[in-house]
């Protein structure tokens, strides 16, 4: 892989201004018989059985655990880890209790290993209840814990992979399941002290701990948990797990608790104007900014000026040296509304709180001060699929208009700039200085932004393309003929020059999209739209959302995503297109099992057919990017593959760790919810 230095307007301009913008950024089953599951582990690919229904329902064995100690037995859920133990790997997954009517049922290849990974993922990845994968040596002994600065978002993921799972089934092993899972959510807010704050985990030395973890007290002395750097990952997936699991829940007493601490988070929220605000600093730290129109959103300091990466904070900061009272200009600065991924996050945290609170200052937030004062549902439609939309030449007016609005930012700039270089005079040269050059500023940036979408328009154009091809072989082929004349040195510098813009000439926007795609960010947006579409009641608001997950899924085609087109076939108005759900099946099939979840490496560099992107990736590499999407089967594990770039040529890694298979059973669980998986498949 090397890593570009190329300043060529299309690909610098272009890529800056859009990597900006993208670094911001029910079918129930009642009608068959049990489903009894026997003598099945982790990874054996045991025996299956299908039992006829007659009484209705039938529990299946998933008690069962194994060696490891420290933790106490929990209904269908194996063992529950304590005090840092390994946990026992011997959990047999059980079917459950299934609604019965008389017939039969077979449990298909799906269905198994949705099974197997489940009782695989409670046997050996839940800490306290929380989800982590982990490290394993010869002797099958867990040493160290993975992703553990993640472990609110995938135990949220699990817990409403566990409610899909009691949906679709009526298997009452998942409310256990779900029940445990809520307790550590529980914590993770409680364990900190700060209203409002959920921590990123918790548990017990020496697994967890170190540099950024804290001591618990009370009643949680004897963990550690980190909160330190918080952001709105977790809180996506805390609240995901809390708008599917609460609803489900039977313990009045932790009911309570999820509800006080849903208040603190909104009153956090509320208070600050939806900044994340830990106020056991000082100054007090912002975590993270859900308004959509602040270029960076919290306070950036010495340490962090050099590593800013968003769009345009990052052009400043490569241009002119850290100051105070700049950065305070660039913190309090507008934009529009360019990073609709906060307004769908802000929702999404206020509808999910509201429901589950029924405060009405909550509720009241939520529809007069997000959707109307904020206007945060035209953002949410009109913002929704901006990047994507750009690419293929739409909504240009918007990044039209961003460029004008940097004029603004660039003006308050010079203001700051000034007033800290002239001492007792900055309050009134400042604002001479910004009065005098801000028509110059707007001009400027008028005309880059013409120019900026004016190119975008030509480029995504494929007739253009063909004729800047055309052109480019032209000169090749001038230039030969001047070497043939003698002329080498002339001809030579036209072919280097045809050398360094023809591969993005032979490429077009839509591999520009690919190679610099965030599957972060696109699984973050997608979780929260859910939460909307499926919580929300207004008929008005529910287009919206669900017309923006149909809309975002039309740029994901091809990429062998399962859990973004059940989401598309539970949510949106239209659903996948023929040829989207068969290629989701598929990724079902090929995503790994529970007895294939070890890292390794898999790099389709050789692969025949491979085309490679010229394009540089959101992190400026080039080279590990294909033009098409790698099956599942030609990945290596992942922790949660729906959020992998599928085209990526190399990934994995080499080492010990072990995934818990999580991503396989948010996306099957959903479709069998939505009821476009069949468990005989």
């Amino acid at each position: 892989m090397r890593r570009t230095s190329a300043r060529i307007a299309i690909a610098t301009g272009l890529g800056l201004a859009i990597a900006g913008i993208s670094c911001s950024s029910g079918g129930s089953s009642g009608g068959g018989g049990a489903i009894r599951t026997a003598n099945t582990s982790p990874g054996s690919g045991g025996s299956t059985t299908s039992a006829p229904g007659g009484s209705g329902s039938s529990t299946g064995s998933g008690g069962s655990t194994g060696s490891g100690g420290g933790g106490t037995t929990t209904p269908g859920g194996g063992t529950t880890p304590g005090g840092g133990t390994t946990p026992g790997g011997g959990t047999t997954p059980g079917g459950g209790t299934t609604p019965g009517g008389g017939t039969t049922t077979t449990t298909g290849p799906l269905l198994r290993k949705a099974l197997e990974i489940d009782a695989a993922l409670r046997g050996e990845h839940l800490f306290e209840n929380l989800h982590f994968n982990i490290h394993r040596n010869g002797s099958r002994q867990v040493i160290a814990l993975s992703s553990t600065s993640d472990a609110a978002i995938w135990t949220g993921l699990y817990i409403a992979a566990q409610a899909d799972r009691f949906d679709a089934t009526g298997d009452t092993d998942a409310i256990g399941n779900i029940e445990q899972a809520m307790r550590a959510l529980h914590i993770l807010h409680e364990i900190n002290g700060e209203p409002g704050l959920v921590s990123r985990n918790f548990g017990s030395p020496p697994l967890l701990g170190g540099n950024g973890y804290s001591a618990g007290s009370g009643p949680y002395a004897g963990f550690v948990y980190k909160d330190t750097g918080v952001s709105r990952d977790q809180y996506t997936g805390w609240l995901m797990g809390v708008a599917r699991g609460f609803p489900l829940l039977r313990d009045a007493s932790l009911r309570a608790q999820i509800q006080d601490d849903c208040r603190a988070i909104a009153a956090n929220l509320m208070t600050n104007d939806l900044k994340l605000t830990d106020t056991r600093q000082s100054p007090p730290a912002i975590y993270f900014n859900l308004n959509p129109d602040q270029p960076h959103g919290k306070p950036i300091t010495q340490q962090e000026w050099d590593q800013v990466d968003d769009f345009p904070v990052n052009l400043i900061a490569q241009a002119i040296p850290y100051d105070p009272q700049l950065a305070d200009a660039i913190t309090n600065a507008r934009t529009p509304p360019i990073k609709s991924g906060e307004a769908i996050r802000a929702l999404f945290f206020f509808k999910t709180m509201a429901e589950v609170t029924g405060d009405p200052a909550i509720a009241d937030y939520y529809r007069n001060d997000l959707l109307v004062r904020k206007d945060f549902l035209r953002v949410v439609d009109e913002y929704g699929t901006l990047m994507d939309d750009i690419f293929r030449g739409q909504n240009l007016d918007i990044l039209r208009d961003t460029f004008l609005s940097l004029g603004t930012i660039f003006g308050s700039v010079l203001d700051a700039w000034v007033r800290s270089r002239v001492g007792a005079l900055g309050p009134i040269a400042g604002p001479l200085a910004r009065q005098a050059l801000q028509p110059v500023i707007d001009q400027i940036m008028r005309q880059i932004g013409g120019t900026v979408t004016g190119v975008i328009a030509w480029l995504a154009n494929p007739q253009n393309l063909q004729n800047a091809n055309q052109t480019v072989q032209g000169i090749n082929m001038l230039g030969t003929v001047l070497s043939l004349l003698g002329l080498g040195n002339a001809g030579s510098q036209l072919q280097g020059v045809t050398g360094n813009i023809g591969p993005y000439l032979q490429s077009d926007l839509e591999t520009f999209r690919k190679t610099i795609m965030s599957g972060v960010g696109d699984n973050l947006t997608f979780t929260a739209l859910r939460g909307l579409a499926e919580q929300e009641t207004d008929p008005n608001l529910v287009t919206v959302y669900r017309s923006v997950i149909d809309r975002k899924l039309d740029y994901r085609r091809g990429e062998h995503n399962a859990y973004f087109v059940f989401l598309d076939a539970a949510f949106g108005p239209n659903g996948p297109d023929a040829t989207e759900m068969p290629e989701a099946i598929q990724a079902l099939h090929d995503h790994f099992g529970a007895a294939d979840r070890a890292e390794r490496i898999v790099d389709n560099s050789g692969r025949p057919g491979v085309v490679v992107s010229p394009w540089p990736d959101r992190f400026g590499n080039v080279g590990n990017a294909a033009t098409e999407a790698f099956p599942l089967s030609q990945r290596a594990p992942h922790y949660y593959h729906w959020q992998q770039n599928p085209y990526e040529i190399r990934t994995g890694h080499a080492g010990s760790k072990i995934h818990s298979g999580l991503g396989y059973v948010v996306a099957y669980w959903l479709g069998r919810k939505a009821g476009v998986v069949d468990p005989s498949w």
